[in-house]
């Protein structure tokens, strides 16, 4: 009988530190989780930031590339000779098709870029969510 009473006391104690212990670990997971939400927000940005930089490259290429055109555009006007005007003719076709190219680029990064936005934002929010839940005792 004594035997029993103090086997019940120290299962008590056990259930006690047991429930102690999920409550640490559920703040310390808790904790974990914001941590990993305000990571993933600063890489979002981090990664905007590069990609808006890399744009703003290909923007100036495409300008530069513009700006050659019509360079060669203008000498062609006032060229007498007809074989140098079909090369500087030829050089501006050569430069409007660069400016195209790199500003196809530039849509594909823009594509990119927002899809790779939207799909870590629904992440963070998913992850969001699925912590709140757990954090009330839902499942996931």
């Amino acid at each position: 009988m004594w035997v029993d009473s103090v086997q019940s006391a120290n299962q008590a104690k056990d259930i006690n530190i047991d429930k102690q212990l999920l409550d640490i670990l559920q703040i310390i997971l808790g904790n974990i989780s914001s941590y990993i939400d305000i990571i993933i927000v600063v890489n979002l940005f981090y990664t905007s930031f590069r990609a808006q930089q890399m744009l703003q490259k290909l923007s100036h290429h495409i300008a530069a590339c513009m700006e050659r055109a019509a360079d060669c555009h203008q000498r062609a006007e006032q060229i007498m000779d007809p074989a140098m005007k079909a090369d500087l003719l030829d050089m501006e076709t050569r430069w409007a098709d660069l400016a195209r190219n790199y500003e196809f680029v530039e849509s594909l990064e823009r594509f990119v870029l927002s899809a790779r936005q939207h799909r870590e934002t629904r992440t963070v929010e998913n992850d969001s969510i699925t912590a709140n839940q757990n954090g009330h005792g839902q499942a996931p």
